[in-house]
């Protein structure tokens, strides 16, 4: 009996040693899996730290281009009301462009080479009527006079210029084609087609 106790006790004794031995031999992998699993955790700490550092910049990213789209939008904003101020402001002055050259106030193409061709050409001594006796008469005042009187040239007939008069609209009212101008320069020479008429001076134009 004693002996049976004797076996338990060191059977029990081996056990025990036996499970010391195999937990002192189990203790470095132990700690090497606990080092293991705490490497792992930092570098699964660094990695959502590097993620939330590139998700932030990505927001700061959009952030920019997101202003950078409004600003431009404001830019094309801009271009297009300039464009249509420019655009308004050409069909204007093409209006008055128009008006003026249907006026005549607006200088005609290649109006000085005909005033000149017409300075050339057009007589400047005056001429001198007869009687019906035979006799001369009084000699008819030169064209370029501003206050000539109703005597003139053959065909011709003398005009007072009105306000808002230009030789376009003379030509239109007086001779039924604003074209005719150059006619009205020839007779006048001292006229030119970039010049203001003076209102209430005489000159002469075609009878028709």
């Amino acid at each position: 009996m004693r002996q049976l106790a004797i076996m338990g006790i060191l059977l029990l004794a081996a056990a025990a040693v036996g499970f010391g031995i195999g937990f002192l031999a189990s203790k470095p992998k132990i700690n090497a899996a606990r080092a293991e699993t705490e490497e792992v955790r930092t570098q699964l700490q660094n990695l959502e730290l590097q993620s939330q550092a590139k998700q932030r910049a990505a927001d700061d990213e959009i952030a920019k281009l997101r202003a950078e789209l409004m600003r431009t939008r404001n830019d094309l904003t801009r271009a297009n009301t300039d464009l249509i101020k420019a655009r308004t402001d050409l069909a204007q002055m093409k209006m008055a462009l128009e008006q003026m050259a249907a006026s005549g106030s607006a200088p005609q193409p290649a109006a000085e080479a005909d005033k000149t061709a017409a300075s050339a050409s057009s007589p400047t001594a005056p001429s001198a009527s007869v009687s019906a006796a035979g006799s001369p008469v009084a000699a008819a005042p030169s064209p370029s006079s501003s206050s000539s009187s109703s005597a003139g040239p053959a065909g011709t007939r003398e005009y007072v210029i009105k306000e808002g008069d230009s030789l376009w609209k003379i030509a239109a009212t007086q001779l039924g084609n604003g074209t005719r101008y150059k006619e009205i320069l020839q007779l006048n020479p001292h006229l030119s087609s970039n010049k203001p008429l003076e209102v209430g001076s005489k000159i002469r134009i075609p009878a028709k």
